[in-house]
This record gives C-alpha cells, structure tokens and sequence, in this order.
C-alpha cells in the first residue's frame, strides 16, 4: 500500500469526466441494442402475420365487389317499376342517408374516446332530488 491508501500497482484512477463518457457510452450501447432487438421482434411479427393480412384484404376487397353488385341488381330491381334514372336516384339516396348515419356515429364515438388533451369532459351537474 502506499500512502494514500491505494494499493500500489492498481489500476490508474479515472476522472469524473472518463467515467461519465463511459457511462454514457454503455447507455448508447444499450439504446442501440434494444432497438435493434424491436426491429427484429417486429420484422418477426410482420413475417408471421403477412399471410393473414394479404388473406384479410382478399377477403374485404372482394366482399366490397360484391356489394357493389349486389347494389346493382337492386337497381337492376327497380329499373322494374320505374325508369333507371329513377331506381339509381332513389338508391343512392338511401346509401347516402345510411352512410351519413354511420359517419355520423362514427365521429361521435371517436370524440367520446378520443378527447384532446385540455379539452374538459362535459358533465351533467343537476342535482338530484330524493323524494
């Protein structure tokens, strides 16, 4: 030992400012590693979860086909009763009702689910009466 307390032949001290270089180094080093490791988990996922993903499209594109023509048999029905221009007009209309329903209640759901930070959550503050 020599007269600091030191074991002679020890390793040399370090700075504060080595040992913070350092530590940030092993930070960076870890940071890097963890995101390489989400990288491969994700490209996993993706690999496995392809196929279904190509069959879910397949599937809701060709189910949009078919109600397009199962829209056009119904005015293929109508044309029937009344002129095509007609039996188009009236249809559209309906579809142009139901989809602003469903917009409608979509956009409502969202908000109710959905709020922007900040923005205060409407209450009903009446009183309640215990007769």
């Amino acid at each position: 030992m020599n007269s600091f307390g030191k074991i002679a032949g020890g390793p040399p001290e370090r700075s504060v400012v080595e040992i913070l270089t350092d530590i940030v180094g092993n930070v960076q080093a870890i940071m890097h590693g963890e995101i390489r490791l989400a990288k491969t988990e994700l490209r996993d996922e993706a690999k496995k979860s392809s196929s279904s993903i190509r069959l879910l499209l397949a599937g809701g594109t060709l189910g949009i086909l078919g109600a397009a023509f199962l829209l056009l048999s119904a005015v293929y029905a109508l044309t029937l009763l009344m002129p095509a221009w007609a039996a188009a007009g009236i249809l559209r209309l309906i579809l142009a009702l139901v989809s602003g329903g469903l917009f409608a209640s979509g956009i409502a759901d969202w908000n109710l689910h959905y709020r922007h930070p900040g923005k205060p959550i409407e209450t009903n503050n009446k009183e309640v009466s215990h007769g």
